[in-house]
């Protein structure tokens, strides 16, 4: 995901698999933004963390978190994120309230998108829609 890029992102969340982790990658490590919540709204509770292994695992160092008032957890079903990409950062929001984006650092070698949710499943197949506009985005579903 380039800088100026804007991706939006359909997931369908099942709440036995925790929060939802968008994470923005290199090839060798991710920053990773946990999502598990909203307020009516629009603001995101979420944790974030930088230089994360690819699993979330052993990451350098916690970067920021949210925890709004009246904020409740997902519920399971389709929830659609915007992700637009800065040159430093990226934006993460709600489709319907990009106002409340929650930041995301990244570097420029940051250019690969995961989307997964935080207990994996080897037995339950994910399903992630990108709708993308802006050019030279690399996307994978975790």
């Amino acid at each position: 995901m380039a800088t100026g890029d804007t991706l939006e992102v359909r997931f369908y969340h099942k709440t036995a698999q925790g929060s939802i982790w968008i994470q923005l990658c290199n090839y060798n490590l991710c920053n990773i933004i946990s999502l598990f919540g909203s307020t009516p709204d629009g603001e995101l509770g979420f944790d974030a963390w930088a230089e994360c292994k690819e699993d979330g695992r052993e990451c350098t160092h916690h970067i920021g978190s949210g925890h709004p008032l009246g904020m409740e957890p997902f519920p399971e079903g389709d929830h659609v994120f915007r992700l637009q990409r800065r040159a430093s950062d990226m934006l993460v929001s709600l489709r319907t309230h990009p106002q409340r984006a929650v930041t995301l650092i990244a570097g420029d070698s940051n250019t690969i998108v995961l989307v997964r949710p935080q207990f994996l499943n080897s037995t339950v197949v994910e399903e992630v829609l990108f709708e993308r506009v802006g050019k030279n985005i690399a996307l994978h579903a975790g």
